[in-house]
């Protein structure tokens, strides 16, 4: 039986290991990417509301309204998706 070494385990696993990691970077940094995009369009709704409303609506009250009028068509047309939900 031939016992493998350190070496030989490492020649044929790390390539697989490096692209498995790095995959998961990009996948990583895209969600991330469209959290962040999210968050600003977020506040920037939260800010155009509060100013119609002239008071402050909070986040989360921004958050739904934003959620439910504009998430969809500004994920088509900011990520060109028809479905943001690709990414979860």
């Amino acid at each position: 039986m031939v016992n493998p070494t350190r070496d030989s385990i490492l020649k044929i696993y790390t390539p697989t290991l490096l692209v498995g990691f790095f995959i998961y970077i990009f996948m990583t940094q895209d969600i991330y990417r469209l959290f962040l995009d999210m968050k600003e369009e977020i506040f920037k709704h939260k800010w155009i509301e509060s100013e119609k409303q002239g008071k402050d609506i909070g986040f989360e009250n921004a958050l739904v309204d934003w959620i439910t009028k504009h998430r969809s068509d500004w994920t088509k047309d900011k990520y060109n998706l028809r479905d943001y939900r690709k990414f979860f």
